[in-house]
C-alpha cells in the first residue's frame, strides 16, 4: 500500500508537471504573440512618423510658399499704387507742359509716327486720335494723354 500511495503521489506529480509544462507552452506562445504584434506596432509606428515627418515638412514648405505669395501680393499692390500716382504725376507735367508750350503740328505728327512705331494698334485708330474731331484742333499733346 505503500508502493501504491508512492505510485498514486508519482503520477500526480507527473500530471502537474505536464500540467505546468503547458502553462508554460501557453505562455510562451502568448509571449512571442505579443512580441511579433509589438513589433508590427513598432514598425507601424515608424511609419506614421515618417510619414508625420514628411507631412510637416510639406505643410512648412507650403506655409513659406504662401507667406511669400502674400509677400508678393502685397508688393504688387504697392507697385500699383505707386504706378497710379506716377501716372497721375506724369499726366500734370506733361499738362503743364502742353500749356507751356503746345507741339507744333510738325512735333505731332512725329509723336503720332512713333506712337504707330512702338504701337499694336492698326494707323488708322491712331490717326483717328489726332484729327478724331476734338475741339479746338487740340492734339494728343494737349489731351493730357501720356506721351
Amino acid at each position: 500500500s505503500a508502493t501504491a500511495k508512492l505510485q498514486m503521489q508519482s503520477e500526480q506529480q507527473e500530471m502537474y508537471i505536464q500540467q505546468l509544462l503547458q502553462q508554460l507552452d501557453v505562455q510562451q506562445k502568448l509571449i512571442s504573440d505579443y512580441e511579433i504584434e509589438k513589433k508590427r506596432y513598432e514598425e507601424r509606428i515608424q511609419g506614421l512618423t515618417s510619414d508625420l515627418g514628411d507631412r510637416t515638412s510639406e505643410a512648412r514648405a507650403l506655409r513659406e510658399e504662401m507667406h511669400g505669395k502674400k509677400r508678393l501680393e502685397i508688393t504688387v499692390q504697392d507697385l500699383r499704387e505707386r504706378l497710379q500716382h506716377m501716372e497721375a504725376e506724369n499726366r500734370n507735367l506733361q499738362q503743364r507742359v502742353n500749356e507751356a508750350s503746345p507741339l507744333t503740328d510738325h512735333q505731332k505728327e512725329l509723336l503720332l509716327h512713333n506712337r504707330m512705331k512702338s504701337c499694336s494698334a492698326p494707323p488708322s485708330i491712331m490717326a483717328g486720335s489726332i484729327d478724331g474731331g476734338q475741339a479746338g484742333g487740340a492734339g494728343l499733346a494737349d489731351s493730357g494723354e501720356e506721351l
